[in-house]
């Protein structure tokens, strides 16, 4: 049985701008009756994605505005292709803009039942290098922009979706690491996938949507089925599980242990609600490095494949491609084995750790609870 758990779905079609002028989402070739569509999935929340800077906003018709004084020029007063073809930034710091982009989406939401969206891309590489961004007030900076887009769209909600940021750690909405490759190791593969995540909590983002389990198959290369369960494992007790392959690519083995793994985080997600709102409280991250609970810990400090969820749960997944066993560090404290109930005592390490490609290895401070 192919049923896995879904709280949210995202439909992702980039040229609505181009076959709609901003009027639906209705391209008759992949959502012939969209509205029909969602009555049908109103079970779930629907998402649709929207990419500011990219082939989303090509051939856009700005009837509703003087389009000279919204589109980002360069300095000799061109404007710059962003895609080589036909897509040009526009600045949403004008009021005018801002208003019109709000009223374009509110009716897509109206007309078609959307529940939220998911905004792409928006940063500082879409503007020309030299750009000129028009503004009724005072000089308007590159990465003040970036800001602006992020505080725009995140008027849409709490389900807001954006991948750029700059200052706007105090908006509660998921900021999406940037596509990764479906790799294994450093080059953007799946260790950097623990180092991004890491990294955007540090600099005050908690709300981290990791990118799609098993990376972006780009250059027609699709996961493994390993790469993509041991993905999936990564991903569990990060804030969301975010599908784009699916288990039964693979076979039915990839389908029972990804129902596993997608109903354990499920079971987790209180604790993730939890934190969450402990980080709009207190500011503090969701998932933290070992070393937060071990500062003085230098051991602690050099572990990269092992992070928190919380302060209670360690999450030590396997990211070497062929890997059944791996060494796991536990810093001080008492550490029982999510998988077998054994309790250590830390600091110490755990050799050999048997994590066979339906394991995920993980420890829960003694006393945890979800309650």
């Amino acid at each position: 049985m192919r049923f896995i758990l879904l709280s949210l779905l995202l439909a992702s079609c980039c040229l609505w701008e181009a076959v709609h002028t901003c009027a639906s989402i209705e391209q008759r070739y992949k959502f012939p009756n969209s509205n029909v569509y969602v009555r049908l999935r109103r079970g779930d929340k629907l998402q649709y994605e929207l990419m500011k800077g990219e082939k989303s906003l090509q051939t856009v018709t700005f009837d509703n505005f003087d389009s000279s004084a919204n589109l980002v020029k360069t300095s000799s007063g061109s404007y710059q292709l962003t895609d080589g073809q036909s897509t040009v930034e526009f600045t949403l710091l004008l009021k005018r803009s801002v208003q019109d982009v709000q009223q374009r989406l509110k009716r897509l939401q109206d007309e078609d039942g959307i529940d939220s969206f998911k905004f792409d891309a928006g940063e500082t590489s879409w503007l020309p290098s030299d750009p000129v961004i028009q503004a009724s007030s005072s000089m308007v900076t590159p990465l003040q922009a970036v800001g602006d887009y992020v505080r725009t769209v995140a008027a849409f909600g709490d389900m807001v979706e954006v991948r750029s940021a700059q200052n706007t750690q105090d908006q509660p909405i998921f900021v999406r690491i940037v596509d990764k490759d479906s790799e294994w190791g450093w080059n953007n593969g799946l260790l950097t996938l623990i180092s991004s995540m890491l990294q955007m909590n540090l600099n005050g983002y908690p709300f981290v949507l990791p990118d799609m389990i098993g990376g972006n198959g780009y250059q027609e290369k699709p996961p493994t089925k390993e790469l993509f369960l041991r993905w999936l494992q990564a991903n569990v007790f990060m804030p969301a599980l975010q599908f784009s392959f699916v288990p039964w690519n693979f076979d039915d083995e990839a389908i029972a242990i990804s129902k596993n793994f997608t109903a354990l985080h499920a079971t987790y997600t209180p604790y993730i609600m939890k934190l969450f709102k402990r980080a709009v409280d207190s500011g503090e991250p969701v998932n933290l490095p070992l070393w937060w609970i071990a500062p003085t810990d230098e051991v602690a400090q050099s572990i990269y494949d092992e992070f928190l969820l919380g302060e209670d749960i360690i999450a030590a997944p396997v990211v070497v491609e062929g890997a059944t066993k791996r060494d796991i560090y536990l810093p001080e404290g008492k550490w029982k084995d999510g998988n077998s109930d054994q309790v250590y005592t830390g600091p110490t390490w755990v050799m050999d750790y048997d994590a066979p490609l339906d394991t995920l290895p993980y420890f829960m401070r003694v006393g945890f609870t979800l309650e």
